[in-house]
């Protein structure tokens, strides 16, 4: 994650190429581990899945400018975790990330759709 912050603020092109690379290596490494955790049951299911879903929603966001296609695969699956757990501000997140994304992309349609959701997520989880 430092590296993912770093590169939040990073001016060179250069860097912010080499600190995404990095940041991408160690997310898909965590990625891993969990399986690892869940064959060794040294953490709950619940656990695993929360990972999972905050380093799905990690990688969607260090690709959303760069390979939207990637960044939407793993924003895709950041939700779909989040379903099987129950963890609403991942589902607002990754929303709202996708709605970006498609927004940049230039498919309205789609960024309208995942805009609407997210509004309805945000809205359950202050209620919640």
């Amino acid at each position: 994650r430092t590296y993912y912050t770093h590169l939040m603020s990073e001016r060179d092109e250069r860097v912010v190429a080499e600190l995404r690379k990095k940041s991408g290596q160690y997310y898909i490494s965590a990625l891993k581990l969990t399986d690892t955790l869940r064959s060794k049951r040294l953490s709950t299911e619940k656990e695993i899945m929360e990972m999972k879903a905050r380093l799905h929603l990690n990688i969607g966001l260090l690709y959303d400018k760069v390979n939207p296609d990637m960044s939407v695969k793993y924003l895709k699956k950041a939700l779909d975790e989040r379903n099987r757990t129950e963890m609403g501000a991942i589902q607002h997140l990754a929303l709202l990330q996708l709605c970006e994304t498609h927004l940049l992309s230039g498919e309205l349609s789609q960024a309208l759709l995942f805009g609407e959701q997210a509004v309805k997520a945000s809205k359950i989880n202050e209620s919640e």
